[in-house]
């Protein structure tokens, strides 16, 4: 018999079974790593640290990271995720690249689109565009944000620096801002006009109100509530009653003392007063601000005491008393100051204070020894028409045809107040209290004067 090596002696076992019905057998096994499990039993007989294989990938079940796996063996970065399908495998917080980006699905906001993957404002649009990627590679529709930082802004499709969101006209870079929501902007944005509008917009004159937007007569009354939207003079509707008088300032004039009555031809105002020392009337011209013309008319000639004026087709008309004689009268001058006609109109009123004028009539207050009335006179020929009695003592008055209404001065016992009446059946509507003692409607407007003080009134 040969020598045995000494590494199969070191390796040899004798295990003697026992059995009653078979006898005495022995039977050799090794264990080559000596790790306690037999080689025929060892899956890693010359391994000492391993010995079973589970799911037979290969890799000891104390080595393998996933031992009933045998798709995967490892987890480098120990997120629980096998090396094998880790996308990731030495980052912990990934695992997972669905669209390839080379950007794991945690960090990757848009984790189903490779052209994009950073969006700091997650407001759903991406800040840029992935390096080395087509935006047309784009699988998602994505359009990148404009606003990165604002998560309420993402787009600006005018370019004009505000976003679509808060841009109340998104598609047009000249204006931004409509604070009212009429449509109309409230100014243009800087270095822009109307010319920049690729929308035809036009500035909104009334910014805070959504009813008006413009004023085309520039009167200072919106043209959807304007009933005369193209004529500066005139806004409000004729045939509707005022409703209330605001006061809305007042001018102090430096070239009289004395005014008695005013009026306007459109042009200019005519303030009438007289000498107090001879009575001798006399007229001033005044630019519609106020300001004096430097022109007067002296009516040495004619008209002592003068007590109203009034403008009507060219011509201005004064009353008051005849030069050295007794009685009310009318005159009748021409543009120039020249007198044209003159009518004694004492046989129908014991005293004229004040005169107006509204189609081709002229109206004249009466109110002196008890009586209280207004008369008409036919503008052309100064000859009387029609008594119309009142229940006031009238110091002036306005009359509207066109609105069928009339507006009556009450200056007695030093207390003035304003009375609005209704033409035809002459029913007293309102009465408000009042400061000046004449009046005049201009522009909507009603003008008073009391000595050199000019009171304007807005009607409402």
């Amino acid at each position: 018999m040969e020598k045995m090596s000494w590494e199969l002696l070191l390796g040899l076992a004798l295990i003697i079974v026992l059995s009653s019905s078979t006898g005495l057998y022995a039977v050799g096994y090794l264990d080559s790593d000596g790790d306690g499990v037999v080689d025929n039993q060892d899956a890693f007989p010359y391994d000492l640290l391993e010995s079973k294989d589970s799911d037979g990938d290969g890799v000891g079940d104390n080595t393998d990271a996933f031992p009933y796996d045998s798709k995967e063996q490892y987890d480098s970065d120990g997120d629980g995720i096998g090396d094998n399908e880790d996308a990731f495998p030495n980052n912990p917080m990934e695992n997972k690249d669905s669209d390839g980006d080379g950007v794991g699905d945690y960090a990757d906001d848009f984790p189903y689109d490779p052209a994009a993957s950073k969006d700091i404002d997650r407001d759903g649009y991406p800040d840029e565009w992935n390096e080395l990627w087509d935006p047309t590679e784009d699988t998602t529709n994505l359009t990148l944000d404009v606003f990165p930082n604002d998560p309420s802004e993402w787009k600006d499709s005018d370019g004009d620096g505000v976003g679509d969101n808060s841009d109340k006209f998104p598609t047009d870079p000249a204006a931004s801002i409509d604070s009212d929501d009429d449509g109309h902007p409230d100014f243009w944005n800087k270095g822009m006009n109307q010319t920049d509008s690729t929308t035809n917009l036009t500035l909104d004159v009334f910014p805070k109100d959504p009813s008006e937007w413009s004023d085309s007569d520039r009167d200072g009354v919106g043209d959807n509530s304007d009933v005369f939207p193209h004529n500066p003079d005139r806004w409000r509707d004729p045939s509707v009653l005022p409703t209330e008088i605001i006061l809305d300032r007042t001018i102090q004039l430096s070239d009289i003392s004395n005014g008695r009555d005013i009026t306007y031809d459109g042009t200019y105002y005519y303030i009438i007063d007289y000498n107090v020392s001879n009575g001798i009337g006399r007229v001033f011209r005044f630019y519609s601000d106020f300001s004096f013309t430097g022109v007067v008319w002296n009516f040495t000639q004619y008209i002592e005491y003068p007590t109203g004026i009034t403008y009507y087709d060219n011509h201005i008309y004064i009353i008051g008393r005849k030069h050295e004689e007794a009685g009310s009268h009318i005159f009748k001058f021409s543009m120039d100051g020249k007198l044209e006609l003159s009518s004694n109109i004492s046989p129908y009123i014991s005293y004229a204070r004040a005169i107006t004028r509204s189609n081709d009539h002229l109206y004249i207050c009466d109110s002196k020894s008890g009586k209280k009335s207004i008369h008409v006179f036919d503008a052309s020929t100064l000859t009387h028409i029609d008594t119309i009695d009142i229940s006031h003592y009238p110091s002036d008055i306005i009359v509207c045809e066109e609105g069928n209404w009339y507006l009556i001065n009450d200056h007695s016992i030093d207390v003035t107040s304003l009375y609005l009446h209704k033409l035809g059946n002459n029913k007293m509507i309102w009465s408000k209290s009042f400061v000046p003692q004449k009046i005049e409607f201009v522009n909507d407007n009603i003008i008073g004067l009391s000595g050199n003080t000019i009171y304007i009134y807005k009607l409402f």
